[in-house]
Order: structure tokens, then C-alpha cells, then sequence
């Protein structure tokens, strides 16, 4: 959302500028949060559910300026939003998915960045029950 809340964040290469868009993020985060929060069913619900999908979006917002940061500071290295973006030159996609190759270390900054790129990497796990009769 953040990504496209803006024209100047679009572009691949973009995705090291969030420093400089970290309003334009939070609002995002309120907005979703707001609305996440809307779909929970009874009292004090509505303000847990807020309160903890903020918390986690605002991790999400602080590891994506940490990744920034550090790539800055190793001078060369650039970030960009995903390995399917056109602009291959852009740097090292925050963005993976759990079926890659070179997954970050579960409890690292990167780790938060795991995204499905299919519809169907988002269906719930089905148990399947087998009646075998004999």
C-alpha cells in the first residue's frame, strides 16, 4: 500500500526512499489497522485487533528503514521491492517468497518481507481425511 500510496515510491529502486515517506507509511498502517480492526466481533476486540495489527506493520516499516539504512551504509548495495520488478539493476528485492532458495534467517530484519506471489500461495492448509473401507 505504501508502495503505491504515492507515484515517487513505484518505482523499483524507490524502495531505498522510505526514510524520506515514513508518514505517507504510517498512514498506511493506521488505515489498515482501522480496517482490520472493523472486522473483529465483540467488545474489546475491535481495539486488540487494531492495536496488534499496528504493532506489526510498524515492524515491518522499522525493518524496512533498517535494511535501507544498512545498505547505505555498505555504499553499493541498493534495495528494491521484489525479484519481478522490470528494473533488474534496482538491487536486492526485500520481498521473498518461503519457497526460495536464499531465505533470510527466521529471526532477521529480512524475514519480515515474506510474500506470496500466487493466489494460491494465500489458500488456507485443507486436512484431508481418508475412509478407507475394506
Amino acid at each position: 500500500m505504501t508502495r503505491l500510496g504515492h507515484p515517487v515510491l513505484t518505482a523499483a529502486a524507490s524502495a531505498m526512499d522510505i526514510e524520506q515517506h515514513r508518514k505517507l507509511a504510517e498512514q498506511c498502517i493506521a488505515v489498515l489497522s482501522k480496517r482490520g480492526g472493523d472486522q473483529a466481533k465483540g467488545a474489546g476486540k475491535h481495539t486488540r485487533l487494531t492495536d496488534s495489527l499496528h504493532d506489526r506493520a510498524t515492524k515491518i516499516l522499522e525493518a524496512w528503514q533498517k535494511l535501507t539504512r544498512e545498505a547505505r551504509e555498505e555504499g553499493a548495495s541498493k534495495r528494491s521491492y521484489s525479484r519481478f520488478d522490470r528494473d533488474k539493476t534496482a538491487g536486492r528485492p526485500l520481498l521473498f517468497t518461503i519457497v526460495d532458495d536464499d531465505v533470510p534467517p527466521v529471526h532477521s530484519a529480512e524475514a519480515r518481507f515474506a510474500a506470496p506471489t500466487s493466489m494460491r500461495d494465500v489458500e488456507p492448509s485443507v486436512h484431508l481425511w481418508l475412509d478407507v473401507r475394506r
